[in-house]
Parts: structure tokens; sequence; C-alpha cells
């Protein structure tokens, strides 16, 4: 199993006990520990334990506009844009933007390898390879991180498509992208 970076999983962790009792009501009981744990943000997780947690959290969310798997992949991309991983982002840059996905991954995940392919100047396919994970969900999450690149680089009229998944027997996941400049 893959590992994840503390500093996505301490966002699960914490947005799991601002919902207190009802926490522990959605969560396996072997992953009870993480809500009195100290986390740190340093640290390597497993991704198992972090697609559990993803997936009571994905339980307590209100309803939205946006599915909650793909709201969760735009709001974890969200706050790391804004702080920690903010010169990832180039304002009107969105092809150089959506390049810096491969490294955004390889800081967060240290399985699988996340490729940007910039057709033209309105379209991309972003693969992933090899990632330890292959639950459709976290494809849906990982739509809403590319989702919010390309918000975040300004990118009007844009769509993001799952093309190919290896929850489904695909030998990698694929999205399609495009935008408007």
């Amino acid at each position: 199993m893959g590992r994840i970076k503390g500093t996505v999983f301490v966002k699960v962790v914490k947005s799991l006990r601002s919902y207190g009792d009802k926490a522990r009501d959605v969560l396996p009981s072997s992953h009870h520990h993480f809500l009195t744990s100290r986390i740190l943000s340093t640290e390597w997780h497993d991704e198992g334990d972090y697609f559990e947690l993803m997936r009571g959290l994905s339980k307590l969310l209100p309803p939205s506009d946006v599915e909650v798997w793909e709201f969760m992949g735009r709001d974890s991309a969200r706050v790391d844009l804004e702080g920690i991983y903010k010169t990832l982002c180039r304002p009107g840059d969105v092809a150089g933007t959506l390049k810096n996905l491969t490294p955004f991954w390889t800081l967060r995940h240290d399985s699988g390898e996340m490729t940007v392919d910039i057709q033209d100047s309105g379209s991309a396919t972003i693969e992933l390879e090899g990632y330890a994970l292959e639950e459709p969900e976290v494809c849906r999450s990982i739509a809403g991180t590319i989702w919010q690149f390309l918000d975040q680089a300004g990118a009007r009229d844009f769509r993001v498509n799952q093309t190919a998944c290896t929850a489904q027997g695909a030998d990698r996941c694929t999205w399609q992208a495009s935008w408007t400049d």
C-alpha cells in the first residue's frame, strides 16, 4: 500500500474531529484512534487509512451542488494552492499550472506517477499510473483536484472528464481537461 503525506492526512483528520462523536459513528473502530492521536504533517501515512477517513468524512459533509468526492478534491487542492504549494499555481498560465500537477502529486503521494500532456492551448491529458489505491471515489477526488488547478489558473469554460480508471480494469487512470484561456 502506498503512503500519503501528513499535510494531506492532517486536513482530513481535523475535519473529522470537528464533527465530534458523529465521526466515530461513520468510521470503523480500527480508525477511531486517529480522532485523538497526534498526527504530524511531516510524516507519511497509509493510503488505505486515508481512504477510510475520507470515506467517513464523505458521509458527514453537508449536501452540495458538487459530488462529495469531487468537492473534497477541489477543497484540498484549493487549500494547498492558496497555502503551502502556492508557487505551483501560475494565474493566467493554465498549461503551466496543469503541468505542476506532476510535482504536486509526488509531494503528496509516494506511489503512482502522474503525467500531464498538453495537446494544444486548450486541452490536456492527465494520466496516473501505478497508484496504490484503485477506488472510483479516489478518481473523482483527483478530478476535483484537476478542476481546482484549472480554476486557480484562471481557466474559463473548463471541463474535466475521466476516460479510463484502474478500478474498472484499465492499466491507468486518465482524465481529459479542456478550457479557454
